[in-house]
């Protein structure tokens, strides 16, 4: 019976070395461990982020008059300063 020579073999390599088998041990537990929490909050802020662009809707848009700066950094191109109502019944028809 090779299998139970080998498994024979194994715990006593095992009891040989118990400090290095139990450092082992620990590493892999803490490897398995934080590649699960790694994914659990991977898909805990996917979901966050899906329920946040729900939340939304599907039926609004943003209009902004004109160019945005932040931080000194030109955000958009557009020189117009404000909007006018013959802007917004432009937009209504659309």
């Amino acid at each position: 019976m090779i299998w139970y020579e080998s498994l024979s073999l194994a715990i006593r390599a095992i009891r040989a070395n118990s400090v290095r088998s139990m450092l082992t041990i620990i590493g892999v537990v803490i490897g398995v461990a934080s590649i699960i929490a790694m994914v659990s909050i991977g898909t805990g802020s996917q979901q966050k982020i899906a329920a946040q662009l729900e939340k939304m809707g599907t039926n609004n848009l943003t209009i902004r008059a004109g160019s945005s700066t932040r931080s000194g950094v030109r955000a958009g191109a557009g020189t117009a300063s404000r909007l006018v109502y013959e802007d917004a019944v432009a937009i209504s028809q659309l």
